[in-house]
């Protein structure tokens, strides 16, 4: 992963983008992370926009502080209420 500080990215934006590899570029403010840009392809877009929602962040970690207080679902019986057979 390649890093910059914000002080030094005087290039365009354009210009970084294709300069990019299969790598993110971080962009730093005083040593610490503030922005990243990173290499999409078609696949990967929807995965940004979920992963960047708060919604969706919000929905994880209520879901995991569920798990971890209630228990999950054994694999057969998610198969057994979605009717699927081995």
């Amino acid at each position: 992963m390649k890093t910059i500080d914000l002080a030094d990215a005087n290039q365009s934006l354009a210009s970084f983008v294709r300069n990019a590899d299969a790598k993110p570029l971080v962009v730093t403010k005083a040593g610490k992370p503030v922005a990243a840009l990173i290499p999409v392809d078609e696949d990967g877009i929807e995965s940004l926009a979920v992963s960047s929602s708060p919604v969706f962040r919000k929905l994880i970690l209520h879901s995991r502080e569920r798990l971890r207080k209630e228990g999950g679902i054994p694999e057969e019986e998610v198969k057994r209420r979605l009717g699927q057979r081995r």
